[in-house]
């Protein structure tokens, strides 16, 4: 039997404290996290302490209603990747985190190799939601084989992140997302290369792609036009296997697509 580990505050704190993600918020996009009282981070400092404070105790009813689920979620896994319960948890544990969630819109993430979940969802059955977190969890642990999927099933290409320039104010809109840190994965196009990408703006987060041409430095890419919605490209969409959930990054579209064809079984 899995043991699943309910991190407690401190320990929720350690696993940002550990991870790059609070690092690689942008300090364009610092100001678009608002915290439980309604509050904008002005500073990194600011920002970090809004995570801290943020993060919660589960309580007895909540661990109750979540064990089953954990177990029944790692169990659709195992059926579909046989042996990835061994590859994806630390000695036979899976570990959880509770946060208040409005800094991430309550959206859940990983966080190194524990999945964070905001308060607002606890109750429900959030099967399907665990098993989207726990393939993210995998990806970390076994990043070739999910590039290979994306190399050679979709058609995305790996360029380096520092060599692509945005200069729209577009750029002043992007989101970091926890589970795919790097927007370092670009894609061909009928009409040019483009860099699938998370936009918030006008109080809506947005799936996009910006259209990429080589600089004349070498080995630099530029984006200088404003960006498409993802969704409304239908080259791309059949280019991703017809993945019309979360398309801003291969490793939330793979995780998108595994999630519902274990579901369907």
């Amino acid at each position: 039997m899995v043991e699943v580990v309910f991190l407690n505050i401190n320990q929720t704190n350690q696993e940002y404290q550990k991870s790059q993600y609070l690092q690689t918020i942008s300090l364009k996009e610092i100001s678009t996290r608002i915290n439980e009282h309604n509050q904008k981070a002005n500073t990194r400092i600011d920002l970090m302490h809004y995570y801290f404070n943020s993060s919660l105790d589960f309580t007895m009813d909540e661990k109750l209603h979540l064990e089953p689920i954990i177990n029944k979620a790692l169990k659709l896994f195992e059926n579909h990747f046989p042996g990835v319960t061994k590859i994806l948890l630390v000695e036979n544990k899976l570990r959880l985190a509770k946060v208040q969630g409005s800094l991430d819109w309550n959206f859940p993430y990983t966080l190194n190799m524990t999945i964070v979940l905001p308060q607002n969802m606890l109750k429900d059955d959030i099967t399907s939601t665990i098993l989207h977190e726990m393939i993210h969890l995998h990806q970390k642990k076994q990043p070739h084989f999910y590039e290979e999927i994306y190399r050679n099933s979709f058609g995305f290409e790996k360029i380096n992140p520092e060599k692509i320039i945005i200069t729209t104010n577009y750029e002043n809109y992007l989101i970091t997302n926890p589970d795919a840190l790097k927007r370092e994965w670009v894609i061909q196009l009928y009409d040019g290369l483009y860099l699938p990408a998370l936009i918030y703006i006008n109080n809506s987060h947005i799936n996009c792609l910006f259209r990429l041409r080589e600089s004349s430095n070498p080995g630099y890419y530029l984006a200088q036009e404003p960006p498409i919605n993802a969704k409304s490209r239908k080259d791309y969409i059949e280019i991703i296997h017809n993945c019309k959930q979360q398309v801003d990054h291969p490793n939330e579209i793979i995780a998108c697509i595994i999630t519902s064809n274990i579901s369907k079984k």
